[in-house]
């Protein structure tokens, strides 16, 4: 099954700008949740499961607690970015391609985060 949206969590996914790149990179809805913790919050609850503190099964452990709050879609604008002549520019190719300016990146974004 394809994947229909990204969940980000963490530093980058406080920023609006970053979200909105990754969902032109992806392609896909790019959605936070309420809880930023992510993969420690994660494990703490898959561990109530797996050491018997939780009698309830994974899901329904996870699932009150994966709440969304917001979302950003990709553009046609952003898409066309990451798209050359009809094929995905994947973002490994990217690195090395804009590892010479990643200093001019870094001032740029400073004043967009």
């Amino acid at each position: 099954m394809a994947a229909t949206s990204v969940r980000a969590s963490g530093g980058g996914a406080r920023s609006a700008f970053w979200r909105q790149l990754l969902a032109g990179i992806l392609n896909k809805r790019v959605v936070t949740l309420e809880t930023q913790e992510g993969s420690a919050y994660g494990a703490a609850l898959l561990a109530l499961v797996g050491n018997g503190v939780s009698t309830l099964r994974c899901r329904s452990v996870c699932a009150p607690a994966i709440r969304e709050t917001e979302s950003v879609s990709p553009s046609a604008a952003d898409v066309g970015l990451f798209t050359k002549r009809g094929t995905r520019v994947l973002p490994g190719r990217c690195t090395p391609a804009l590892k010479p300016i990643y200093g001019q990146i870094a001032g740029l974004g400073s004043g967009l985060l």
